[in-house]
């Protein structure tokens, strides 16, 4: 890939009206100067991605549990531009300026966390959401920007990155004018009982307990 201003990193699964409506608003851009990584976890449900000419480059893997961790570490391994935005396949870019609002914070932070909100005006905010995040590559790990062991299963690769952010030292902004809309109410209303997010919460545990100041009884 040649070295673009950024690279964009979405991962998908049988999203494809959204992801076209993902593509439409990022085809727009007042900043074009980007390649595009889309990396499929099994979809069923397929887009051509010959009919989108930014698309750089669009991987198909085998429908094998959830992995996300994976899909975006393996597409951000591939980066090659100084500063990388990822996105989940729900969440669209509600502005033609999203790509140059994560700039303009990322020329003097680590990170700019953009928001994601739902049409009733709520917002998935209030906790460390990567779905709608900007980085300086110089910042990822040698995995990738999460932490691998939690992929395969459900949750808390978000939380884990951003007690990581905070030990390193790390700087945050939060992007408001970098807003994408999702109609995904499993932000919010997510199943977060042992049987479907146990496995990752007992992982992060171990890793951040009791030196994490987020509140105990949302984990333990």
């Amino acid at each position: 890939m040649e070295i673009k201003d950024v690279d964009i990193c979405i991962t998908t699964y049988n999203c494809n009206e959204r992801l076209k409506m993902i593509l439409q608003a990022l085809s727009s851009q007042s900043n074009m100067n980007f390649n595009l990584i889309i990396n499929d976890d099994g979809s069923s449900e397929l887009i051509d991605p010959t009919k989108y000419p930014i698309i750089t480059k669009y991987m198909w893997n085998k429908d094998n549990k959830y992995n996300r961790v994976a899909r975006f570490n393996e597409s951000i391994l591939l980066s090659v531009s100084p500063f990388i935005i990822i996105l989940d396949n729900d969440c669209v870019p509600v502005s033609n300026n999203f790509i140059k609002a994560h700039l303009d914070v990322l020329k003097t932070a680590d990170f700019s966390k953009g928001t994601v909100t739902f049409p009733n005006g709520r917002d998935a905010n209030g906790w460390f959401s990567t779905a709608n995040l900007g980085f300086k590559r110089s910042v990822i790990k040698d995995y990738g920007l999460f932490y691998p062991e939690y992929n395969g299963y459900y949750g808390y690769e978000d939380l884990d990155l951003g007690e990581d952010i905070k030990k390193r030292n790390l700087k945050v902004v939060n992007n408001v004018v970098a807003q994408t809309l999702t109609d995904s109410n499993s932000y919010l209303n997510g199943d977060r009982s042992d049987a479907v997010i146990g496995r990752n919460r007992a992982i992060f545990k171990e890793r951040w307990l009791p030196s994490t100041k987020i509140i105990r009884d949302t984990i333990e």
